[in-house]
């Protein structure tokens, strides 16, 4: 028994990419303000805000205490700032308006 063969015909691609084009969709949105958000995930943001000010605040006091190589110390700031950023989309992905919802 074979196994099935992959669907090649370039008409089908369309149909398959439409399933990636929901969460691109969502983000969008979401950078756009459709989003409807409850209480505890503006809690939720406050936290992680929190949390990311506390690492980047005592990263830089390791920082100030030793010879570090700025570049990458900057770097390791801008990678705090983004798993801020990725975390709190986390927390309000969930909470988009789609077309589907009423």
């Amino acid at each position: 028994m074979e196994p099935p063969k992959e669907d090649t015909n370039p008409a089908a691609l369309p149909a398959k990419r439409v399933a990636l084009e929901d969460p691109i969709d969502k983000r969008v949105k979401l950078l756009g303000g459709v989003y409807t958000e409850p209480l505890d995930s503006k809690y939720a943001r406050s936290d992680i805000h929190q949390a990311a000010l506390v690492y980047a605040t005592e990263l830089q006091n390791i920082f100030k205490r030793n010879k570090v190589d700025t570049g990458r110390a900057i770097a390791a700031i801008d990678a705090v700032s983004q798993s801020y950023r990725i975390a709190v989309d986390a927390v309000m992905l969930p909470y988009v308006r789609t077309g589907d919802d009423k």
